[in-house]
């Protein structure tokens, strides 16, 4: 938006050195808005897809799912589970999740 304005006032209003000026310096405002949006939008983890569920609280169904979220998941544990137990998802295989409790 700023190299649109830049440009429109360099062209209307302003003598060519000047107007040299300002699109340069409009171009290096674009890019250097450009690499910040890029930086915000890269510091978080993901929020979606199985990566996400690494970390997540769930509640034990059965010996062999959990639920989270609303959804059944298939669930492996290094000890057999029981309804109700609260386990952390620490991995994911295909689509079972490697559970243990907390």
């Amino acid at each position: 938006m700023a190299l649109l304005v830049a440009f429109a006032v360099a062209v209307i209003w302003l003598e060519p050195p000047w107007s040299l000026l300002l699109v340069g310096a409009a171009v290096v405002v674009e890019f250097g808005e450009a690499w910040l949006w890029w930086r915000w939008s890269r510091r978080r983890r993901p929020a979606i897809g199985l990566e996400a569920m690494v970390g997540a609280r769930a509640t034990a169904v059965s010996a062999t799912q959990v639920r989270i979220g609303g959804e059944l998941w298939q669930a492996r544990a290094p000890v057999p589970l029981q309804a109700g137990d609260q386990v952390e998802v620490v991995g994911v295989e295909g689509l079972t999740l490697e559970v243990e409790r907390p």
